[in-house]
């Protein structure tokens, strides 16, 4: 009983972490951001035996954090935080969100000039999203903005 208590207790500061890493996110403050999203992975790091759920928090927070060095050019971290995630994404088996770290790496590729590979990048995560959910998904329609 204690012992779910005490990963209750980690899961809900983990959450806490990363509503604040988006809040400061949100509103610009990339360095507050990064520092809340960085101490959300130590702890989760330092966690034994993430559940499923904290490892899709995981996912979630390095694609944060690649927006993020998208957002400040610096092209390099941002796809290493992508491919992370990536990771994650196929360690989990989760199909649907690839997608997300293909059209990130396309992100990077397209604003680095290298319009070719971005374009084959787009090409490939919408091809994925069809095949996953459908042409009359919603996601299917963000593909084309």
């Amino acid at each position: 009983m204690a012992n779910q208590s005490i990963k209750s207790a980690i899961t809900q500061q983990i959450q806490t972490l990363y509503s604040m890493a988006n809040k400061y996110s949100s509103v610009g403050d990339y360095s507050q951001a990064l520092s809340y999203y960085t101490h959300a992975l130590d702890v989760i790091q330092s966690t034994t035996n993430a559940t499923t759920n904290l490892q899709e928090l995981r996912y979630n927070i390095y694609l944060n954090i690649c927006d993020i060095y998208i957002e400040q050019n610096e092209w390099a971290i941002a796809y290493k935080f992508n491919q992370e995630a990536l990771n994650i994404a196929n360690k989990l088996q989760e199909k649907i969100k690839i997608p997300a770290c293909i059209d990130r790496q396309a992100t990077i590729k397209k604003l680095q000039g290298n319009t070719q590979e971005a374009l084959s990048n787009f090409k490939r995560s919408l091809d994925m999203k069809l095949k996953l959910l459908g042409e009359n998904s919603l996601e299917i329609s963000r593909s084309y903005r």
